[in-house]
């Protein structure tokens, strides 16, 4: 199982959580686990369609770390706290599905 789907469930539980206490998902939380679930979505149809090989999504992940890394350095810059963490949390997914994969 990748980092991905054992954080999907991570991330429905905190909603489900949510609503169990009468109060509004987290609307950041919701996103991403909608996020996660279309974007698994589309990596399965690919690889099932024969569209995207494992290697071709393992070459997509490298090139995401360097697009990353570069953003982080931009938006650091700019004193732009948020787009940072955005940055910064898409980083560690990415790297954890490499280190899986490897």
């Amino acid at each position: 199982m990748s980092y991905i789907e054992k954080k999907i469930p991570e991330l429905f539980q905190e909603q489900q959580d949510s609503m169990a206490k009468g109060e509004r998902p987290n609307p950041a939380t919701r996103k991403l686990w909608q996020d996660a679930m279309r974007r698994k979505g589309e990596i399965t149809t690919k690889c099932g369609s024969g569209e995207m090989t494992p290697e071709q999504y393992l070459e997509g992940l490298k090139k995401q770390v360097e697009k990353d890394t570069k953003l982080i350095a931009y938006f650091t810059q700019s004193k732009e706290a948020a787009k940072v963490k955005i940055c910064q949390d898409r980083l560690t997914v990415v790297k954890a599905e490499l280190a899986e994969a490897q």
